[in-house]
């Protein structure tokens, strides 16, 4: 079981509208870029995924994937190839459009019943924004290009600023060493 996590900007944050695309490309829905390879492509994870969860002024990003034994180093550097794509504008307009379409139905879906509205507004407080924050969600979305979310990645989803655990039978050559335990 291979977790990767990172503190990242929250809603608050200029480049959360980007990160969440670049997030979502990563891993966000079923043809994310994580599908395509580590699932379809190399055969190594049924259901990986990245997640980015909008905790007060912060978001934590989640990547997660179960995997063979023997493929948890070669799942890692996927994963670290396809972060350093999406940084480097490695991504076609199709894949962004796919991303901001589905952000923007995520957020209707959750809109969509009153106690979903009021869990939403209750987070976009809870980040310290106005609850007109939500008003331009839809258009500051739309309004991001390519330029926008690889900048974003590039400048918050760095491989090597992820911490990893990887909870295995026993620990492989070629992960990162285990965490000391706290005392």
């Amino acid at each position: 079981m291979l977790r990767l996590g990172a503190l990242l900007p929250g809603r608050g944050h200029h480049d959360y509208p980007a990160l969440q695309l670049a997030v979502l490309m990563l891993g966000g829905y079923y043809a994310s870029r994580l599908t395509r390879v580590l699932r379809e492509r190399e055969g190594l994870a049924y259901a990986p995924r990245a997640v980015l969860d909008p905790l007060g002024p912060n978001a934590v990003l989640t990547v997660e994937a179960d995997v063979r034994h023997d493929g948890a180093v070669r799942a890692l550097t996927l994963i670290a190839q396809e972060m350093n794509r999406l940084a480097a504008g490695a991504f076609t307009a199709q894949e962004l459009r796919n991303a901001q379409n589905y952000a923007v139905g995520c957020m209707a879906m959750a809109c969509s019943s009153r106690s979903g509205l009021a869990s939403t507004y209750a987070a976009v407080l809870v980040g310290n924004l106005p609850a007109t924050w939500l008003a331009g969600y839809e258009d500051r979305l739309r309004a991001l290009d390519a330029g926008d979310v690889a900048r974003a990645a590039a400048a918050h989803l760095a491989p090597d600023a992820l911490s990893t655990v990887a909870i295995a039978p026993a620990w492989t050559p070629g992960l990162p060493p285990p965490a000391p335990h706290p005392t």
